[in-house]
């Protein structure tokens, strides 16, 4: 098995899943960001359902921060590293639409990245970011989206954007 093959991604994502420690997943999204694309799983070879990865929500504000980075850069992007991108597209919607009470840094984290994520140039991640409903690995996504915003997002979206 090579550096690259989906037998060798699959090996590499299972200790990124959620009850894990995030020392991994910070490594992997900081200074070894470029062996994203060599964990090029398909989601009909990947054995585990995605949301060992993705419950309960990320809370550690610096793999956030990465998993953003890497979304808005390019450096992780859904037709090179599949269940990643779901990973971190779907901890960066849980993260910027919470309204839970949180201390203040984290209350100006999570409004900032809702900002950016807004006046993003990349439409389809901006679509991605913002509409993300559930993960579904029979979606070529990999996640289903909302047609229209529930409500309650559009109304926070609206009032976090009209700040700017």
């Amino acid at each position: 098995v090579s550096f690259g093959d989906p037998l060798f991604g699959v090996f590499v994502l299972l200790p990124l899943q959620r009850h894990f420690s995030s020392q991994l997943k910070m490594a992997v999204f900081g200074e070894h960001m470029n062996t994203l694309r060599a964990l090029g799983v398909p989601f009909q070879q990947f054995p585990l359902p995605l949301e060992r990865y993705l419950s309960p929500p990320e809370d550690n504000l610096n793999l956030l921060n990465q998993y953003f980075h890497a979304l808005v850069t390019g450096t992780l992007q859904q037709h090179w590293c599949p269940v990643l991108y779901v990973v971190a597209v779907a901890h960066v919607n849980t993260f910027i639409f919470s309204q839970e009470n949180v201390p203040q840094e984290t209350d100006v984290a999570r409004r900032n990245m809702l900002q950016k994520t807004w006046v993003l140039k990349n439409e389809g991640l901006k679509k991605h970011l913002l509409y993300y409903k559930r993960a579904n690995k029979e979606n070529p996504l990999g996640f289903d989206l909302y047609e229209e915003l529930p409500a309650i997002r559009l109304k926070y979206l609206q009032a976090i954007t009209r700040k700017e």
